[in-house]
């Protein structure tokens, strides 16, 4: 059984089908790294599709940290994502998620793209190489 701490507040949202009820122990389940994960709705929505364990998680914010920490007890929680990552992650990761600031693009701020301090972009997807 997966684990879902929002279980409570989560209704139903598929007729007989109870969000975070994902019990099939004859499969194995996937691996998940969140990078820039803040307080965890990839992980979460991981859960909800059933299957997926989230292992990892990448958050610089210590507010957002404390809150996943708190929700998510059994992940690896890295701190920043310009730091590299230990080489035994390599191979070993099935869904990669990144949830990287979007003010550096967004038109609703000033958007300065790759000049902006704020743009991730280059260390996601180092990442993901």
């Amino acid at each position: 059984m997966v684990h879902c701490p929002f279980s409570r507040n989560i209704a139903p949202w598929r007729s007989g089908w109870a969000a975070c009820t994902y019990n099939d122990s004859s499969k194995e389940m996937l691996t998940h790294f969140d990078d820039c994960a803040g307080i965890g709705g990839f992980a979460l929505a991981a859960q909800m599709a059933g299957g997926i364990e989230t292992k990892w998680a990448r958050e610089i914010d210590e507010y957002a940290r404390s809150v996943y920490a708190r929700h998510f007890p059994g992940v690896t929680l890295f701190r920043d994502v310009r730091e590299p990552l230990p080489a035994e992650l390599a191979g070993h990761v099935w869904l990669y998620t990144a949830g990287f600031p979007c003010q550096p693009v967004s038109v609703a701020g000033k958007r300065r793209g790759a000049t902006d301090p704020r743009w991730l972009w280059p260390w996601i997807t180092e990442t993901i190489r």
